[in-house]
């Protein structure tokens, strides 16, 4: 049948009316590549009445395909207002963007945003009066990521990356690294994307930009990088090749005074080093290589492995060894002669058991010595190994090492001699030191516990009444931390109530060292020290650059949440206090400026926001 030109242009009403067949095919179960008279056979209708209803079906078709350009066009016309006011947004961003490089960056699949530039377009999308579509058209942001921004522009918790101070450079190096120096002060997005952009834009290769990087200190050089496989065989996943030998044991036998030897038949997984089987044999034979497979597959739940990897011993060419483990699709590989690094991984395993274990010493005086000797061994075979394993917080050396290497001089032996002393002086009291309970600590406490549905680790409340010694705003920050990690799946429900104890502890320790630096600069001011003098001039410097409150209450809060001494994060608090308090209608604004300063700590963001809240509430 030939169609007519209506229809092959109308690709919209075609496709939509494969669409519809498409779904009634599949509802009433018909292959779609059968013939018509077999569809006609299947479905039990006259295949004459099906070509009838087909050309009245065409003859729709056409009508409605010829109706389209006749109807009228259901479009809205952009109003000019909302047209310039997306065109305003458009200038604001891609001014924003060349002013601030690294702000975006557009990577072949997606695009990275700097935090600033997140917070610069929230407090856009605040006022923007139209609707979401349109400002995501204007700025050039998916709309999936605007709204992810929105879902999560209420939590100041999440980790973003800080920005580091201003790089110091040498006087005398060259031009070209002190002009990377600044590019990297005015950078705001990733190292990597940095070190892409300096190089495409100077003519420098990728490693030489890294270089002059970690001249500046700005990156840190990696240690070499350690290959398990060290290039001698491909990497496979866990479980598709195990790796098999045989090692000779030698068995002390002390009471008869008598040497054996037994053969360990090691079976371990290529891509992990696990263990999978441990066989015990006389000597080192096809039977026990079954064995270790068999064990294999139990320990894997079923699944036999895709190959088995073993040296050129004869006993692994037994036919009847091939022939039970290719029945089960697993292939035999003989490792490559010569070649002990083909077999890295179970050979290493081996130098490692004859360094931390060696030989194994049983008394066979009788069947009581015997027993215990045979236990013994067990127990200093793993002490042996777990001493022997270098620790990356004893310098990347064993225990045994450092233990053996020790030689504490006479001033440190008499300092932990008397400290010994006091320990077991304290340990002797009774009676434990009384903590003084604050009660709307404890009250909170209640509540927190609830929240957090820790009540069944406290039953008997002595947790809480431990806890309540501290203040009310250390409980109330540990509660939102713990609670927003808590729903990120980074604490265990089991260790909360321990988590949750630790993190009060440190909140309160927070909070006495800004209390004594409060204190600290109360008496800086009565000796007139210079360094509150120059925040004075910087405060009454920053009021004359913003002539609007609001500014000035967001300049503050910037520098209370970016200042890094103590003495001086207590000057900015104290100035935003007493703005806020003076200033209230912006309070909240303060705050939602605090949630959206990405760049700034995190620590210093909560407490912040925390304090103004309390003082809003009238709360401690």
């Amino acid at each position: 049948m030939k169609l007519s030109s209506i229809l092959l242009e109308n690709k919209t009403i075609m496709i939509a009316l494969l669409h519809v067949a498409h779904q009634t095919a599949t509802h009433l179960g018909v292959d779609q590549q059968a013939s018509l008279s077999d569809l006609c056979r299947q479905q039990g209708v006259n295949r004459t009445y099906v070509y009838q209803q087909k050309d009245r079906l065409v003859h729709m078709v056409e009508k409605l395909a010829a109706a389209g350009p006749g109807r009228p066009v259901a479009i809205k016309q952009a109003d000019s207002t909302d047209l310039l006011a997306e065109h305003q947004l458009t200038i604001a961003v891609l001014r924003y963007q060349l002013d601030h490089p690294g702000a975006v960056v557009d990577h072949q699949k997606r695009k990275s945003y700097s935090p600033q530039y997140r917070r610069f377009v929230l407090e856009r999308l605040d006022t923007w009066r139209q609707t979401m579509e349109s400002f995501s058209q204007a700025t050039e942001i998916p709309l999936d990521t605007l709204r992810q921004w929105l879902k999560t522009d209420s939590h100041c918790l999440a980790p973003l990356p800080e920005k580091s101070p201003p790089v110091m450079v040498y006087r005398d190096s060259s031009q070209l690294v002190f002009q990377i120096a600044r590019a990297w002060d005015n950078w705001q997005g990733s190292k990597r994307d940095f070190i892409k952009h300096t190089a495409a834009i100077s003519g420098l290769l990728y490693g030489q930009v890294v270089r002059v990087l970690r001249l500046l200190g700005i990156i840190t050089a990696r240690g070499p990088k350690k290959y398990r496989h060290r290039g001698s065989t491909t990497l496979l996943s866990p479980g598709s090749m195990l790796v098999t030998d045989g090692k000779a044991l030698a068995v002390n036998l002390t009471g008869s005074n008598q040497w054996e030897t037994w053969n360990w038949q090691a079976m371990v997984d290529q891509a992990t080093g696990c263990d999978t089987a441990v066989v015990i044999s006389k000597e080192e034979c096809a039977a026990a290589v079954k064995d270790a497979y068999d064990q294999s597959v139990d320990f894997a739940g079923g699944r036999y492995p895709l190959g088995l990897l073993h040296d050129n011993k004869p006993c692994y060419d037994e036919s009847k060894l091939q022939n039970d483990i290719h029945e089960n699709g697993s292939l035999m590989i003989p490792a490559t002669m010569a070649r002990a690094e083909n077999k890295a991984i179970i050979e290493g395993e081996f130098g490692l058991f004859e360094q931390r274990v060696g030989t194994i010493r049983l008394d066979d005086t009788n069947r009581q010595t015997l027993l215990h000797s045979a236990v013994e061994e067990v127990i200093r075979a793993y002490t042996a190994a777990t001493n022997a394993v270098p620790r990356e917080n004893l310098g990347s050396k064993s225990r045994q090492k450092v233990f053996c290497d020790a030689c504490p001089g006479y001033q440190k032996q008499e300092q932990d001699r008397r400290f010994l002393q006091n320990l077991k002086a304290k340990h002797q009291q009774n009676k434990s030191p009384h903590r003084h309970q604050d009660p709307s600590s404890r009250k909170l406490l209640d509540t927190v516990f609830v929240s957090l549905d820790l009540l069944a680790h406290d039953p008997s409340g002595s947790l809480r009444n431990y806890l309540a010694s501290f203040q009310p705003a250390a409980i109330r920050q540990a509660a939102v931390i713990v609670k927003a990690r808590k729903e990120r799946g980074l604490v265990d429900q089991e260790y909360l109530h321990r988590y949750l104890a630790k993190v009060i502890q440190n909140k309160q320790e927070e909070m006495d060292l800004e209390l004594a630096a409060s204190e600290l600069m109360e008496l800086c001011r009565t000796q007139g020290e210079s360094w509150t003098k120059n925040l004075e001039q910087d405060y009454q410097l920053m009021k004359s650059q913003n002539p609007l409150m609001k500014d000035q209450v967001f300049e503050v809060a910037k520098m209370a949440a970016h200042s890094g001494l103590l003495l001086d994060g207590t000057f900015w608090t104290e100035k935003l206090q007493k703005l806020l308090t003076r200033y209230r209608y912006l309070i909240g604004s303060t705050i939602k400026y605090l949630v959206r300063l990405f760049e700034a700590p995190n620590e210093r963001r909560l407490a912040l926001v925390d304090q103004i809240t309390a003082m809003h509430l009238g709360v401690r």
